[in-house]
């Protein structure tokens, strides 16, 4: 009777360990742009007592997208843990178990680990992965050299931004400029500005976009040829948008309307009432700076936490680069005085600024892509810019073709517009240098015939609607772009079932022209270009 059992336990073995055939084991490395990998190599079920990692870690790659096609692991015990970085001291992105397919998860850099561990019982079909990295070329500072805008000759540039394909620039005194071909040509829009010729703040939705005139705000809905007035506030600072919708500054309260300017409404606490002095977004959460502090809100305003003390410092000028703050701090009383001002930077945006000495009176951040942030100085220190490819680490004068001396002033301001770099200049006017670092929106069609993605009409003159068909649930981002590689419009970011979908589009506020429209469903991406005419 023994020999039976025994048997029968060998057999019993031997079946579980050929349904579970080869699986996972140590640390495996993916260096490919793209790929896929699974808890085992063969048989049906995962082993047990598993500790396995992948460290995907591709060359030259900025983000990292990854997304499930299918996951089963015992319910509350064997689990996937996904981290921000190389080790498992980094960031959590998520921690999965059970059988519910996870969302897509993305890196803020280009490296992500992924560990699964399973106990020493009862052992299920597992998982498996894909992921896609975004790339970025680097830039060369002894390669950028910058030219002179001639039209626009030595004015106070003082904010730029871009809307469709039209460049705005915001000037001290003069008013606002635009041009729709890359600065070739360039036409005065003041119309309803009326005596408001300072302009300080430049912000744009998808169907707006907004000005900032004297702390007054204003809008335009047909690409500046007319200005209507946005808000009764007369002490405005700053304006950005945040999900479509727009957020002021006020008299050091924020304010955010949901209706284009229609109605506002004050979403300050008490922690920074009356004494916010900046507000940016890194397109989920909203950061507000004030006098002492910085503020956080997960939920586009409606709450908001203490997020770091920064030692009764006023921060000006934030900017959000991969998964880091940058901020210029001040010694004053207001604004940033040119001789005391100084650098700070918070790694992985978590609850502690430390400041970085190697830039002298920095006046304007501007980050670009993923590493690439771009400073500024003020006019005592000439007015000259400098570049850092790593994250602020080094940084590396790039002021070829900009006067010396105090004949531009200080560096007010960037915008970049997918293929040309602009800088504002207090007394010297507008420069420019041609720079392409990235292939996120290509003008070569990539398509997937699975998604069955289509637009009509095309052309468009002002509607249309945009078709597309998923076989399984996944996570869907449809999105809008320039000719340029702007992004425009987010149209959907959501979590979607199988089947039809039809997604409305507005382009009444565009100029004639190409654009894109790209459909992303987990780790693909279909890109198709449609054409507005008028």
């Amino acid at each position: 009777m023994k020999k039976y059992f025994l048997l029968l336990a060998l057999f019993i073995t031997f079946i579980q360990n050929e349904l579970r055939g080869q699986t996972c084991s140590g640390t495996q490395t993916l260096t490919a742009n793209t790929g896929t990998f699974s808890d085992r190599i063969s048989g049906d079920v995962y082993s047990d007592n598993l500790d396995c990692r992948w460290l995907i870690q591709p060359s030259g790659g900025r983000r990292i997208t990854l997304s499930f096609t299918r996951f089963n692991t015992e319910q509350n015990v064997d689990f996937v843990t996904i981290y921000d970085g190389s080790t498992i001291n980094d960031r959590v992105l998520g921690r999965f178990s059970g059988s519910t397919l996870p969302g897509s998860v993305a890196s803020s850099s280009g490296v992500i680990l992924i560990r699964f561990t399973s106990d020493a019982f009862v052992g299920t079909t597992g998982w498996t992965a894909s992921y896609v990295t975004e790339s970025e070329s680097t830039i060369n500072p002894s390669q950028i050299l910058w030219q002179k805008v001639n039209a626009l000759g030595d004015r106070n540039i003082s904010c730029l931004e871009v809307f469709g394909n039209t460049l705005f620039v915001g000037t001290n005194g003069s008013g606002i400029f635009r041009s729709s071909d890359n600065g070739t040509t360039w036409s005065v829009a003041n119309n309803g500005l009326g005596t408001n010729l300072s302009v300080s703040g430049l912000a744009a939705n998808s169907t707006n976009i907004f000005a900032i005139a004297r702390g007054s705000l204003l809008t335009s809905v047909d690409l500046g040829n007319s200005w209507v007035g946005a808000s009764t506030a007369t002490t405005i600072t700053a304006v950005i948008t945040h999900r479509d919708w727009v957020y002021i500054i006020s008299g050091g309260d924020v304010l955010r309307s949901t209706n284009n300017s229609a109605t506002w409404q004050n979403i300050s606490n008490t922690l920074f009432a009356r004494s916010a002095t900046s507000i940016i977004s890194d397109g989920t959460r909203l950061f507000v700076f004030s006098q002492r502090d910085t503020y956080v809100s997960n939920d586009n305003g409606n709450s908001w936490q203490l997020f770091a003390s920064t030692n009764n410092r006023a921060i000006l000028r934030p900017v959000i680069l991969g998964n880091d703050l940058f901020g210029i701090f001040f010694d004053g009383t207001s604004g940033i005085a040119c001789g005391t001002s100084g650098l700070l930077v918070n790694r992985n945006i978590i609850n502690t600024w430390n400041s970085l000495s190697t830039i002298i009176n920095p006046t304007i951040l501007f980050a670009l892509g993923k590493s690439n942030l771009f400073a500024g100085t003020c006019t005592n220190f000439g007015g000259r810019i400098f570049v850092s490819t790593n994250n602020g680490s080094t940084w590396t004068q790039t002021s070829n073709g900009i006067p010396t001396g105090l004949s531009v002033g200080a560096i007010n301001t960037f915008i970049w517009t997918g293929q040309v770099l602009y800088v504002g200049t207090a007394a010297g006017g507008l420069f420019r240098t041609p720079l392409a670092i990235t292939t996120s929106v290509s003008a070569q069609e990539n398509i997937n015939p699975n998604h069955r993605l289509s637009l009509f009409p095309n052309p468009i003159a002002d509607a249309a609607s945009i078709h597309y068909t998923l076989s399984t649930p996944a996570d869907v981002r449809l999105e809008l772009y320039s000719a340029l590689g702007m992004r425009l419009m987010t149209l959907i970011e959501e979590r979607q079932g199988a089947g039809n979908y039809v997604v409305p589009v507005d382009v009444r506020h565009l100029p004639s022209g190409q654009y894109y429209y790209r459909l992303r469903v987990g780790v693909e991406q279909t890109i198709r270009s449609l054409q507005v005419v008028r």
